[in-house]
């Protein structure tokens, strides 16, 4: 009990010394790769494997996992289509009690044959598939996960206390030969403590010894059983990778050849039409998703009112030169503009129509009266009003602008895009982290996003 403290103290002495360089690490690279691939190794296999029986995998293995889940539903739900079809068609069959009225389907015969095949197929043929994937190939990765990842970690735990024990002996010894050397130094090297260190010194050469051959047996048996299991993992992925692929391909062949047998009761001409159907939308890639319905200018308007777009959203394109200035909305910003010296007060609006420095809305409500983007006197074609390089509203729901200071740089984050109209100006885009350099009194600031540097408007940025 007490050798097994003393043992367990010292390696963790030695650990201590290591970490902070005071003692020399034995290392074997070659070792360290291979414990690296094994730790990625047996994570794949988990996913693959352990991912049938646990949805809570990462990716590819809760795929796996999705897939054989869906695959039960899907023939599940196949089979309730046509239990469910086999009672309509029987029923109108069988029905009297509509007078004057018979019953003009022709296909009621299908019914039954369709409901028979799907119960084959979802309660035999899927059942039988599932269990071949399970037995050839998942259930023999599950099994080599639990038997080897316990074993290799069991010796990667050995080896490292070997390792320690090596370290711990080498740098022992190291410190006595120290200390004999320096009583020869002194000329003590015939004193009984020379001779005692002497003894000293030969019984951790021969630790250092026996230290060195256990290290070696166990670093070597630990990189032999991890080129082991990457054997096994080799040959347990192809067999894996077979299986499902011929599952599947048995799967779909014997469902399709089960239904082919019941198209072939079908008329040919109705058949005909919807495999064209079906080879036309796979020959254009698919069926691609409908493009979404043009917004009216009423929605517009409230998207833009709402804070939920910017005007700009809504430009028109160059081609459509007769409405493009009425609905080509640009932001403007909140503030007047300085000029190049920080310092030196703002610059004055740049038009006659802005005779102060706050903001004024020539419309405050875009839908007061009639298209909020529709052209006007005072706003030409801004729903807002205003000119563009004077003192124009603030962007759409921005919130108030932070307070001017001298402080010194910090981070803000970018709320709206701002294109530079000017060469002192900065550019960014939403979500952009901008450091702030200067803030001087204006509503501009400078700062820095992606190496540069130059002005921006402070209310376009949230602390």
């Amino acid at each position: 009990m007490f050798k097994g403290l003393k043992d367990a103290r010292r390696r963790m002495t030695e650990t201590v010394l290591a970490k902070v360089g005071a003692s020399e690490r034995t290392t074997d690279p070659n070792y360290d790769a291979h414990v690296a691939k094994f730790d990625v190794m047996i994570a794949d296999m988990n996913e693959c494997g352990a991912a049938l029986y646990d949805a809570d995998m990462n990716e590819c293995g809760a795929a796996l996992h999705s897939y054989l889940m869906k695959q039960k539903s899907m023939f599940s739900d196949a089979e309730e289509l046509a239990k469910s079809l086999d009672r309509i068609f029987d029923d109108n069959l069988r029905m009297t009690d509509w007078p004057d009225v018979d019953c003009e389907m022709k296909q009621c015969h299908v019914a039954p044959d369709y409901k028979s095949k799907m119960d084959v197929l979802a309660n035999v043929l899927r059942s039988s598939v599932s269990t071949v994937s399970s037995e050839h190939a998942l259930d023999p990765l599950r099994a080599c996960i639990a038997k080897v990842s316990p074993e290799i970690e069991a010796l990667k735990a050995e080896r490292n206390i070997k390792l320690t024990d090596y370290d711990s002996y080498r740098r022992r010894l190291k410190e006595k030969e120290a200390k004999k050397e320096q009583l020869e130094a002194a000329g003590k090297g015939d004193t009984p403590a020379a001779a005692e260190l002497q003894i000293e010194i030969e019984k951790f050469q021969k630790k250092v010894q026996s230290g060195l051959e256990e290290y070696t047996y166990v670093n070597q048996k630990t990189k032999a059983d991890v080129v082991e299991a990457k054997r096994q993992h080799d040959q347990l992925m192809d067999q894996l990778i077979i299986t499902t692929i011929v599952c599947q391909a048995e799967l779909f062949a014997n469902a399709a050849a089960q239904l082919e047998s019941i198209i072939d009761t079908m008329p040919e001409d109705r058949v005909r039409d919807i495999r064209a159907k079906v080879h036309e939308y796979v020959k254009q890639g698919g069926v691609r998703p409908a493009p979404p319905a043009e917004k009216s200018k009423l929605m517009k308007g409230l998207d833009v009112f709402t804070g939920k777009a910017l005007p700009s959203d809504y430009s028109k394109s160059p081609g459509n030169a007769s409405t493009a200035a009425t609905d080509d909305i640009t932001p403007v910003k909140a503030v007047a503009r300085p000029v190049s010296n920080p310092s030196a007060p703002p610059a004055p609006p740049s038009t006659a129509s802005a005779s102060s420095s706050s903001f004024t809305a020539t419309k405050a409500n875009p839908f007061e009266s009639g298209d909020p983007f529709e052209e006007d006197d005072a706003g030409g074609g801004n729903p807002f009003g205003g000119d563009a390089r004077g003192p124009p509203p603030m962007p759409p729901s921005a919130p108030p602008a932070p307070p001017a200071s001298s402080g010194g740089a910090n981070m803000v984050e970018a709320l709206f895009d701002h294109e530079a109209e000017e060469e002192d100006e900065l550019n960014f885009s939403v979500g952009d982290m901008v450091e702030v350099i200067d803030r001087p009194d204006g509503g501009w600031w400078r700062g820095r996003c992606h190496g540069k540097e130059g002005l921006f408007p402070c209310n376009y940025v949230k602390s």
